[in-house]
């Protein structure tokens, strides 16, 4: 049975990575299912459908990527995704829009979801090496849009 810690980290992937309630809902709807069937068939763990869960939430995100504009943002409460009162998510949209999709999404698995980089190489068959840069050139991306953000905010 999947954890509730990886059905959390599902929806949180596509939290930050689609930034768009409905269709974050749909895919971790779809990505819950498919991972149930394939540890039903598979027999696994729940240590061994971590990679599983990366490579699934990879495949469903190619998809759904093609539906979203990078500036687009749908997010409310009405779906039960609340955002702290005061949250500027202003430097994470312009990350995702500006990084490498690589490095983008190897920074929510590794640094938002907390998941090993020996699991995310294994869920993408990558050497663990492959996903630290990745993860490296992601946060220093990002940190410039946060400094720049912050620059601004003192104006």
């Amino acid at each position: 049975m999947i954890s509730e810690a990886q059905l959390r980290s599902i929806a949180i992937f596509y939290f930050y990575s689609l930034q768009d309630e409905k269709l974050a809902t749909q895919a971790s709807a779809k990505t819950i299912a498919q991972l149930k069937l394939r540890q039903k068939e598979e027999n696994l763990s729940n240590q061994e459908l971590s990679p599983a869960l990366v490579s699934a939430t990879l495949k469903n995100w190619k998809i759904l990527k093609k539906n979203i504009r990078s500036t687009q943002s749908a997010v409310s409460e009405e779906a039960g995704w609340i955002v702290p009162a005061g949250t500027d998510l202003g430097a994470w949209r312009q990350f995702r829009k500006e990084a490498n999709e690589e490095e983008f999404l190897a920074v929510i698995w590794s640094l938002i979801l907390g998941m090993k980089d020996e699991t995310i190489s294994k869920g993408l068959g990558v050497t663990v090496g492959t996903v630290r840069h990745r993860v490296g050139k992601g946060l220093k991306l990002l940190g410039t849009m946060v400094n720049t953000d912050v620059r601004a905010a003192r104006g």
